[in-house]
């Protein structure tokens, strides 16, 4: 237990440290709000359809999924990196965020029976 504190509490100090660098680097509230929607969307829609709809579920899969989908829309709209036919950032969000959940879904995943849930 003091140890999973001990990860808990460096996890944190991590997250606040790239949002403190994020922060800084914004000129205005608009568009930081931007950036956080983007990620919301890429990194918590994946893990909520396949927490609804599929019988195997893993809290792995959910997890790695929310931070790779909107890892990888934070990055491309942060870098201003261009995009394949010009989509939106969010869409190689969330399918990066379903490659992920999908894997490990598959490899993690137990199955829940209607009982449980």
């Amino acid at each position: 237990q003091k140890k999973a504190l001990l990860v808990s509490q460096a996890v944190t100090l991590l997250i606040g440290t790239l949002a403190l660098l994020l922060a800084l680097n914004m000129h205005d509230v608009l568009t930081l709000m931007f950036y956080s929607y983007g990620f919301m969307v890429s990194g918590l829609f994946i893990p909520i359809i396949g927490g609804l709809f599929f019988k195997r579920r893993s809290s792995l899969a959910a997890i790695m999924a929310m931070l790779v989908g909107g890892s990888v829309t934070t990055v491309l709209q942060y870098f201003n990196i261009p995009t394949w036919q010009s989509l939106d950032p969010n869409v190689f969000g969330i399918a990066a965020s379903m490659v992920v959940f999908l894997i490990l879904n598959r490899a993690f995943g137990t199955k829940v029976s209607a009982l449980n849930t």
